[in-house]
């Protein structure tokens, strides 16, 4: 399975300032004179605010939408540095002989969110199953 390549960013979702949208390829257009977003859609973060919630209740829910769509946007540059970092701490524990609990702790965590982002399920005791397409 692979994902849309990044780089992904966020932009506004059409007049609707609650909801974020997580994209590729964001360029503005020009279409029969009139000026339109273009983009590969990602997500869409939506920070469910209600009319009855009170003020610092909606702040807090578009802080955490817009922190839900950094943290979307940054996943294709977060798993290119968690498979750089798990590949260079294996190579160095090779080196260097030191596969000390705490390296291989280190990098069976790092390759359990690797499996989790390329869409692969582990079964409790650490063995890869089958593909899971969601």
């Amino acid at each position: 399975m692979s994902h849309t390549p990044g780089p992904w960013s966020i932009a506004p979702h059409s007049d609707r300032d609650e909801v974020l949208d997580v994209v590729a390829d964001y360029k503005d257009i020009v279409i029969d004179g009139r000026s339109v977003h273009q983009a590969h859609w990602i997500a869409e973060c939506d920070s469910a605010i209600d009319s009855a919630m009170e003020l610092d209740e909606q702040e807090t829910a578009l802080d955490t939408m817009r922190s839900n769509a950094s943290l979307i946007a940054a996943a294709p540059d977060l798993l290119a540095a968690l498979k750089e970092c798990a590949w260079r701490l294996g190579a160095l524990a090779l080196a260097s002989g030191d596969f000390s609990e705490v390296n291989a702790k280190a990098i069976d965590l790092a390759n359990a969110a690797i499996t989790k982002a390329e869409g692969q399920q582990t079964v409790n005791n650490g063995q890869q199953s089958s593909i899971v397409q969601s």
